[in-house]
């Protein structure tokens, strides 16, 4: 997704191993191969900026006008992505 990317967390524990940050309230509801409805009391696992391990890190950074990614835009890239499989 390039620069069109927010936040995203790498997380090996989870099924679809990558987390995107979305705006608050736009995950709800949509459904997606591997990936969980990030509805409201769901537990996600948010590293430290510094951190790195073997199954937990920031793949691409929080930064200043770019920590959330479009639920639109993320959604047409994982069908594609899909689609090409």
């Amino acid at each position: 997704m390039g620069a069109r990317s927010g936040a995203v967390i790498e997380d090996h524990r989870r099924p679809a191993g990558m987390c995107w940050m979305v705006p608050a309230g736009t995950a709800g509801g949509v459904r997606l191969p591997l990936w969980e409805d990030a509805s409201m009391g769901a537990a996600l696992f948010v590293p430290g900026l510094e951190m790195r391990s073997e199954r937990l890190w920031w793949r691409v950074r929080p930064e200043v006008g770019a920590l959330v990614t479009s639920p639109v835009t993320l959604r047409a890239a994982v069908i594609a992505v899909g689609a090409g499989r």
